[in-house]
């Protein structure tokens, strides 16, 4: 998996070695050297307009492998009688040497992340009570990441924030079921959990 960590600029792209993708490695910046080739716009050029939502989630590396045995770590939100899920949680967490099992916050704003969950509608309405959301976690057996906290954003209102939070015995059930998050709170930014690093990601695979 490549993060790109030396490439400066506000695009970072992930390449993801799941046997199911064919990537192809490129420079998201004008200029990464003759052995980096820039992306094309239509690899970068991601139209957000449809998007309603995007997400944080915090995320440990519970193994230091990268690739899953069983399927992928997804998330599910039902809303307003809809259901969406996403595709696979990528696992490249930055990490480091002296601290390879770590804990970050990851933010997913792409549509081969967020799949389609892209365009939920998650619109205001004084019929819904918007605690209503249902968040969920599915956890594959040996996941070499885990979840402990996702944050729902929509994209047409920043101030209108859903969380939920996996604790104790929710917490990191690696059964391939789908575990519902406690303490859903609309409004719960939860901003000193925030500071933590937030690493941008662009997801640049061919299907």
């Amino acid at each position: 998996v490549l993060l790109c960590s030396t490439i400066s600029g506000p695009h970072c792209i992930l390449h993801t070695t799941r046997r199911e993708y064919r990537c192809r490695p490129c420079c998201a910046n004008v200029n990464c050297g003759p052995r980096l080739p820039q992306c094309s716009e239509s690899v970068i050029g991601e139209d957000t307009i449809n998007r309603t939502l995007h997400m944080k989630m915090k995320m440990k590396k519970e193994l230091t492998t990268v690739e899953y045995e069983n399927n992928g770590a997804k998330v599910r939100i039902e809303y307003k009688g809809a259901v969406c899920e996403t595709a696979a949680i990528p696992t490249a967490i930055p990490c480091t040497m002296d601290d390879p099992l770590c804990t970050q916050i990851m933010m997913f704003e792409t549509r081969a992340v967020l799949n389609n969950c892209w365009n939920l509608n998650i619109a205001d309405d004084a019929s819904i009570d918007p605690e209503d959301m249902i968040i969920q976690v599915k956890l594959p057996v040996r996941s070499p990441i885990s979840i402990s906290k996702v944050i729902v954003i929509d994209d047409k209102n920043r101030n209108r924030v859903w969380s939920a939070k996996w604790r104790g015995s929710n917490n990191n059930r690696q059964n391939n079921e789908w575990i519902s998050g406690t303490g859903l709170d609309l409004d719960d930014f939860d901003f000193d959990f925030d500071l933590i690093l937030i690493l941008m990601m662009t997801i640049s695979c061919l299907v």
